[in-house]
């Protein structure tokens, strides 16, 4: 009934304004003349003709226009509110990747890392996406955090191990010609988080969690896309408490050379070559 009575708004001066329309075209000699002559009757009919026109063309663009907000609002209100959870490793990356697509200004990921525990399509679908907005000269950025724990990085192979790890992840971008994008940061700490965490222009943001203290993969996840309020508070941690502790990766590098030697950088030459 309310859609009858909204199609009725636009429809009914559309039809007054046709057959005020079809009666000056009758008698569009007779009606010209009257109008020069000054007819008040002539006059009436010409302005209830273009009052009805201009009124029914504004039922109808507003019509449309509350649809449209109709159909918004509709969208907002079946939407789940809250995260999305996930319980599958490949969905897990599978979904990072995702939101990842759709970056258009920044990409912040922080990872508890010790091993290779994100796969190879997730940094291809970062790459992609870096690449094509490089490429429409709209370069966004790539900042990446990696969380170590202090017990595991005491000695040289260890390391070793873990320069070799990010450098091979990093050849990705350079390869790509997107190394200027990607932005590496280290943090030590001696209580390393239990959760990674990726924020996508401050528009999705996902949590992943470990069952253990520093596991080799994701378990769990809860992701919560197009959470702005999730995500601007993420952002605003990553700015206040993650970056104020985290050090430039090539900085970190210098830091364990000095430690320990060249022996650090033993593998990454053999890679290079």
């Amino acid at each position: 009934m309310e859609n009858v009575t909204n199609s009725l708004q636009w429809l009914l001066p559309y039809l007054a304004a046709s057959i005020a329309l079809v009666l000056f075209l009758l008698n569009f000699k007779g009606t010209v003349k009257k109008l020069w002559e000054g007819d008040p009757a002539a006059i009436v009919l010409v302005l209830v003709t273009l009052l009805c026109g201009a009124y029914g063309t504004e039922r109808l663009f507003y019509a449309a226009q509350v649809n449209q907000r109709l159909v918004g609002i509709e969208d907002r209100l079946t939407r789940p509110v809250g995260g999305q959870l996930l319980k599958n490793y490949d969905q897990i990356y599978r979904s990072a990747a995702s939101i990842c697509k759709t970056a258009e200004k920044e990409i912040r990921t922080l990872a508890v890392a010790s091993d290779r525990k994100s796969p190879s399509y997730f940094a291809d679908q970062v790459v992609e996406r870096l690449k094509q907005l490089k490429q429409m000269n709209r370069p966004a950025r790539y900042d990446a955090v990696a969380v170590l724990d202090s017990a595991k990085v005491q000695d040289a192979n260890s390391v070793q191990n873990l320069v070799q790890i990010i450098d091979e992840r990093s050849q990705i971008y350079e390869k790509s010609n997107v190394g200027d994008l990607f932005h590496r940061y280290i943090i030590v700490s001696d209580r390393p988080l239990a959760f990674d965490v990726v924020l996508v222009d401050k528009r999705h943001v996902m949590y992943g969690f470990t069952s253990l203290k520093d596991g080799p993969r994701l378990d769990n996840a809860i992701l919560f896309e197009n959470q702005t309020d999730m995500a601007d508070a993420t952002a605003d941690w990553f700015e206040r408490t993650v970056f104020p502790l985290a050090v430039p990766y090539d900085q970190w590098l210098r830091e364990q050379q000095t430690k320990f030697g060249d022996i650090v950088l033993s593998k990454r030459k053999k890679a290079d070559k």
